[in-house]
């Protein structure tokens, strides 16, 4: 895939992230079912899911400024599949009944992945090199 078509996937990723995380924040303010643990944990998915796709356009807009372009939108990707996993893990038995041993495990797997992906922002600024020396 091309610098162009991994940009165009992780900006299309990031809006639905975010779209995702308005959704999940309108749930927990309206919703009549849920205790307040369970809007705090509705709210505390919403949250990452808009920070992080907020981030990963940051990422993305890293593109013109690098030699090594696709390192940046495939970072933003990394960001956002951990960030969906992690937001899924307190959506789905919050919202639902469904409390299976997949959603059990997704928590602690989804924030490896975001923080794989924060570290992996930190390496590509260290080691990736401008596309004018001058910068």
């Amino acid at each position: 895939m091309s610098v162009t078509g991994l940009a165009r996937l992780a900006i299309v990723l990031a809006a639905l992230s975010a779209i995702a995380g308005v959704l999940v924040y309108a749930a927990a303010a309206h919703m009549a079912g849920p205790g307040e643990q369970q809007r705090f944990a509705l709210s505390s998915a919403a949250i990452m899911l808009l920070v992080n796709s907020g981030v990963a356009l940051g990422l993305v807009a890293q593109v013109p400024i690098w030699a090594v372009a696709w390192r940046w939108p495939a970072n933003a990707i990394v960001l956002l599949l951990g960030t969906g996993i992690f937001s899924a893990s307190i959506v789905v038995p919050n919202m639902t009944d469904y409390e299976a041993t997949l959603f059990v495990n997704a928590g602690p797997i989804g924030a490896s992945i975001i923080i794989g992906g924060w570290l992996l922002a930190a390496v590509n600024a260290l080691i990736s090199v401008p596309r004018d020396r001058d910068l």
